[in-house]
């Protein structure tokens, strides 16, 4: 009986090894809203990293969080650190692509949880922007960060993509709105 269970155990392990040594490698997580507003604001409303702390979703999660922002603080270079509470963390992030109007490139520097990629896409649809945000990282052979990736992380940072979605919505339609406010002013 003894010999079976061990056997049985180790089936189990192997078979759990296997399985985990399939799972993806690298982590992929995307969400995409409608913006009424053409490209270019949306474009603005990113590549300055201090425009990026007005609407994103982890801004009013430490109020005590401290942010620093590289002059200048947009484009290519343009890098913001922070470091806060357990919601906020502390990191930094850095554009390394600028494509004007299209969209942007960035590493993330998550200290010793490890980096990844984020990237902004800005599709010109009809009178406004079809916004996608998209998060990328490896795992590399580490057995628990793969399980994460394929099973918890989307779950986890999804949300947050989603309600920064919503938020550069709200800022850019309300900045279209100033624009259009302005324009109408100025016409005599």
């Amino acid at each position: 009986m003894k010999k079976i269970l061990i056997g049985v155990f180790a089936f189990l392990l192997l078979a759990v090894g296997l399985i985990i040594i399939f799972l993806p490698a690298t982590t992929h997580i995307e969400r995409t809203i409608m913006i009424d507003a053409p490209p270019a604001v949306a474009y603005a409303s990113t590549v300055d990293l201090r425009e990026f702390h007005k609407w994103s979703p982890w801004t009013g999660r430490d109020p005590n969080a401290n942010y620093e922002f590289s002059d200048p603080s947009s484009g290519v270079n343009a890098s913001m650190s922070w470091s806060g509470n357990e919601q906020v963390g502390e990191g930094k992030m850095t554009i390394t692509k600028a494509f004007e109007n299209e969209g942007i490139e960035l590493d993330l520097d998550f200290g010793s949880q490890g980096g990844a990629t984020s990237a902004w896409l800005f599709e010109q649809n009809g009178l406004g922007t079809k916004a996608t945000w998209a998060f990328d990282t490896g795992h590399g052979f580490n057995p628990i960060a793969r399980v994460f990736g394929a099973f918890f992380m989307d779950g986890m940072i999804g949300p947050d993509y989603e309600k920064g979605l919503q938020n550069l919505k709200d800022h850019c339609e309300a900045k279209q709105t100033d624009i259009a406010s302005d324009e109408d002013a100025a016409t005599p």
